[in-house]
């Protein structure tokens, strides 16, 4: 049978640290990161209360990595690249956030939490949803860092989606969408890969950058970083494993949620 969906995995490096100080990284585990729960690339971190946006001495960043495997015994996968479903990519009018559903169940007792950037400080708003009927804000965004969906009556309480939830900045800027059975979009997270196929070596924490990565927000599918960091040549032979790295960061002001990111392998059969 020929290569499918099913024999792309994505699996934790050796090196998972969950503090500033241990190893990171180094060769493939046995580990599957399923997108079941947050945590599983990214470990937890904490943004400074307050700060400077984009400031290099106030913001929070974090390294980690990952392998796309193929386990197929045979077949190759063409075209291979990674990307995160549920980011929120730039845009170049500001303008207020409308959402939409495509379910009448993300109604009136869910709400939106948006973070961004309004007039280059971060700010907040909560935007009450109205299922498949579109809702705007009233602050104007140039930037959207992350957007939460939570419980009216308890708002420290997640809102799975029921359907996908559409964003749209301004007029037809759409810059991205909570998937369905999610609870959130961000811009927090950025991908590189490595231009080698194989393990790659440890560095030295999660918060030291490893070095020599072209980093970008590869947030569909025709955005995804290409195995070996070359389009022209993205294949990933039988049983070959390719390094993806993320570097997240956390601006100034923002909560320190667990945020789960979706994440999807792109390939194509031979």
């Amino acid at each position: 049978m020929s290569v499918s969906e099913a024999d792309m995995k994505l699996k934790q490096a050796a090196n998972h640290a969950t503090d500033d100080v241990s190893t990171q990284g180094g060769a493939m585990s046995a580990t599957e990161i399923t997108n079941a729960a947050p945590g599983e690339w990214s470990t937890r971190l904490k943004g400074k209360s307050s700060g400077t946006v984009d400031d290099s001495g106030d913001i929070t960043r974090q390294f980690a990595a990952a392998y796309i495997h193929n386990t197929h015994s045979t077949d190759q996968i063409d075209d291979c690249g990674y990307f995160q479903e549920n980011g929120i990519a730039d845009f170049v009018t500001a303008g207020v956030v409308k959402l939409t559903s495509t379910s009448t169940s993300d109604d009136s007792t869910v709400r939106a939490r948006v973070y961004g950037l309004v007039s280059g400080a971060l700010a907040y708003e909560d935007i009450v949803m109205n299922g498949t009927t579109q809702v705007a804000g009233l602050l104007t965004f140039s930037r959207i860092e992350r957007i939460t969906l939570q419980e009216v009556a308890a708002p420290n309480a997640l809102w799975v989606a029921v359907g996908r939830v559409d964003i749209e900045v301004g007029t037809g800027q759409l810059p991205g969408y909570v998937p369905a059975g999610y609870s959130h979009a961000t811009r927090e997270h950025e991908y590189a890969t490595a231009s080698v196929i194989g393990d790659r070596p440890t560095w030295a924490n999660r918060i030291t950058d490893p070095g020599g990565l072209t980093w970008s927000r590869a947030y569909t599918a025709a955005a995804r970083v290409y195995v070996r960091d070359d389009s022209a040549d993205s294949t990933l032979l039988a049983g070959e494993k390719q390094a993806v790295y993320r570097r997240t960061t956390i601006q100034p002001g923002m909560p320190s949620d667990i945020v789960a990111c979706v994440g999807r392998i792109y390939g194509t059969a031979p």
